[in-house]
Parts: structure tokens; C-alpha cells; sequence
């Protein structure tokens, strides 16, 4: 283990380290600050290196903070990163990083936040890079906030696109994606919403999108609000169905026309995202704040603010309105047997239905418990009998220090 100590002033920082590298200051070294090391890589301080901060690394990288390297924050590394500061770097934040890349915040690199990334991109927040938010990753990219890059949120990523809040970006909020894309809030986006992308978009909130709300996709579009965009809806001849429209500024289609189960309808989102003003007259400074797009019901819906569920005086036309073929899978009881138009559709946060109980839905495990020791998410005798099978084992290496 190498931990606690000042790596200052070399050339590259840790070469070919296989242990743990850990509470270091890794700062101000001509080459890499750390190079080709196999072992987890935790809670360091990696900074103003004159190459990567972290470069060919295997292991596990947890709890670093990575910034102001000259190059990319990391690049070509395999293992897992979790849970890292990666900022202010000279070119990407993360670049051709192939494991999982989950719960990180990557601010204000000088080039994309994550690039040419093939596996998981999970439930970080990619904010203020210069030349994208995330591009070229082909694995799955969802719960992320991705918000205020410059050029596009994402693009020309392969992998599905599920569930993340793509808002503020300079330019498109999707662009050149060919997989799914679904249950995505696409807000307030300089340009489209969704550009040129190949993939079904099923069940996503795309709205206030500075231009269209959907543009030059031609594979599947349905189970989607599109509303409040300054272009129009739709934008270019697509196989759309089950769409709620509503005040696109330039009209609700172009080169296209409503089919099977499009609506013009007002949502009824509960608080649409808004410009915050900052307490000055200037625009340069206002801030987006992203606002609560469940759609109103009064049978239930789930508040973001205060995490329960409440019933609300009027009920959104986009309940129920999705394609009656496909799966309700996660929606609450009572679901009416039908999938909801927009993000939420099809997700355990779907606001009630009023159409009767429904079939009951699958569950998910939301919560799971600490001593869930069989994966189940409860705590039952199952879990008892597994923890009985070590009972009054010990790993002293002194035997007879166990029961003192």
C-alpha cells in the first residue's frame, strides 16, 4: 500500500503500482500522475500534472479528485470509477475508459466530460465541459444530469440512453444516437431536443428545447411529450404514435402529421423547469432550474420535493394515452392497464391512474437492506440461515485471541 504520502516534482507521480494507492498528493509532475497501476486507487489528490492524472490504470478508482492535469483527467483506464471529483482538466475528463463510470462529478473540462466510454454511464453529473457533455460512449448511459456543455448533452453514443435529465446544453441534447432512448427529460437544450438520432425514442419529456423537439429521427417515436419547444415537435418524416404535443412554437409538426394516438394536449406537468433570474437584470447569469415534469392526477402522483406521493385537483390528459400494446411493467396501482405518455411511463414514479386497479405491478427494490445477505431485499429467516452459516467462525490469525 502506498498511502499518505506527497508525490510532488517527478516525472511521472506512481508507475506500475500493483497495491493500494491511497490519501496521496499526486501533484505537479511533468508526465502522468499515475501510470499503469493495477491496485484501487482511493481517495488521492491528483492535480496539475503535466500529462493525464490517471493513465492506463486497471483497478478500482474511488473518491478522487482529479483536476487541473494538462491532458485528460483519465484516460484508457479498465476498472471501475466511482465516486470522483474530475475537473478543470486541459482536454476530456474521462477519456476511453471502458468499466463501469457511476456517481462521479465531471465539471468543466476543457473538452468533452466523458469520451469514446464503452461501459456503464451511470447516475453522475456531467456539467459545464467545453466540447460536449458525453460522446462516443456505446454502453448504457442513465440517470445522469447532464447539464450546461457546450456543444451537445450527448453524442453518438450506441448504448440506450434511459433516464437521465439532459438540460441547459449548448447545442442539441441528443444528437447522432442510434439505440434507445427512453424515459429521458430533455430540457431547454440551444438547439433540438432529440437531432438525427436512429433509435426508438419511447416515453421521454422533451420540452422548452430552444429549437425542435424532435428532429431527422425516423425509427420509432411514441409514448412522448413534446411541448413547449421554439421550433416544432416534430421535425422531419418519422414513425410516430401516442404522442402528446402542445404550444411548439413554430407548429407541432414539419414534413410529418399526427398518426395513431397522437394528442394535442396540455400535459399538466406539475412545475415546469424555469430561468431563475438570479436576483439581477442580466440574462448571462440566470440559472435553469429543472422543475418537477410528473403530470397532475388525482388519484396520486409522486412528489420530487418531498418524496411521497399527492393527490392533485385536476388529472393530465397523458395518463393511460401510451400505445395500449406495450408493457405498464412498473407502474403503480392503480395503472388502468395502460402505459402513461412521457418520462414516467412505465416507471414505478407513474402518476395513478382513475381506469380501475390494473394488474398489480412488478416490484423493484428501491431501498435494499444491509443484512439482505441473499439479494432479495427483505430481511427474513433466508437471510438468518446465512448468516448462521459463519456463526463462530473467526479470522485471527491467534486462535485462542477469538474468545477472549
Amino acid at each position: 500500500m502506498i498511502k499518505n504520502n506527497a508525490i510532488i516534482s517527478n516525472g511521472n507521480g506512481l508507475v506500475n503500482c500493483n497495491g493500494t494507492v491511497e490519501n496521496n498528493a499526486i501533484n505537479l509532475n511533468t508526465g502522468n500522475g499515475l501510470q499503469g497501476c493495477a491496485g484501487s486507487i482511493v481517495g488521492n489528490t491528483i492535480e496539475n500534472n503535466g500529462s493525464h492524472g490517471i493513465f492506463q490504470c486497471d483497478g478500482t478508482i474511488v473518491n478522487n479528485i482529479i483536476n487541473l492535469n494538462t491532458v485528460n483527467g483519465l484516460r484508457d483506464c479498465t476498472g471501475s470509477i466511482t465516486g470522483n471529483i474530475i475537473e478543470n482538466n486541459h482536454n476530456n475528463g474521462i477519456f476511453q475508459c471502458d468499466g463501469t463510470i457511476s456517481t462521479n462529478i465531471v465539471n468543466s473540462n476543457n473538452g468533452a466530460g466523458l469520451y469514446g466510454c464503452h461501459g456503464q454511464v451511470i447516475d453522475n453529473i456531467v456539467m459545464y465541459n467545453n466540447v460536449g457533455g458525453i460522446s462516443d460512449c456505446n454502453g448504457i448511459v442513465a440517470e445522469n444530469k447532464i447539464t450546461a456543455n457546450s456543444v451537445y448533452g450527448l453524442s453518438d453514443c450506441d448504448g440506450t440512453v434511459s433516464g437521465n435529465m439532459v438540460s441547459a446544453n449548448y447545442g442539441h441534447g441528443l444528437a447522432y444516437c442510434n439505440s434507445t432512448i427512453d424515459n429521458n427529460i430533455i430540457t431547454v437544450n440551444g438547439s433540438a431536443g432529440v437531432f438525427s438520432c436512429g433509435g426508438n425514442i419511447v416515453n421521454n419529456t422533451i420540452a422548452h428545447n430552444i429549437d425542435n423537439g424532435i428532429q431527422y429521427c425516423t425509427d420509432t417515436v411514441k409514448n412522448n411529450i413534446i411541448a413547449y419547444n421554439g421550433g416544432y415537435g416534430i421535425y422531419g418524416p418519422g414513425d410516430n404514435s401516442y404522442n402528446c404535443l402542445w404550444l411548439n412554437a413554430a407548429g407541432n409538426f414539419y414534413d410529418n402529421h399526427a398518426k395513431t394516438g397522437d394528442m394535442y394536449n396540455n400535459p399538466g406537468f406539475y412545475q415546469p423547469g424555469h430561468w431563475n433570474d438570479n436576483g439581477t437584470p442580466e440574462v448571462d447569469d440566470d440559472i435553469w432550474e429543472d422543475g418537477d415534469y410528473h403530470v397532475k392526477s388525482e388519484i396520486g402522483r409522486w412528489d420530487l420535493e418531498g418524496q411521497s406521493w399527492v393527490i392533485d385537483e385536476t388529472t393530465s390528459p397523458c395518463i393511460d394515452a401510451g400505445d395500449p400494446a406495450d408493457d405498464i411493467d412498473k407502474e403503480p396501482d392503480p395503472n388502468g392497464s395502460r402505459i402513461n405518455v412521457g418520462a414516467y411511463g412505465g416507471t414505478i414514479y407513474a402518476s395513478k391512474s382513475s381506469n380501475g386497479d390494473g394488474p398489480e405491478p412488478v416490484p423493484e427494490c428501491v431501498n435494499r437492506p444491509s443484512k439482505d445477505y441473499n439479494n432479495d431485499c427483505k430481511v427474513d429467516l433466508a437471510d438468518f440461515a446465512e448468516f448462521l452459516t459463519e456463526w463462530l467462525t473467526c479470522g485471527l490469525n491467534i486462535q485462542e485471541a477469538c474468545w477472549e
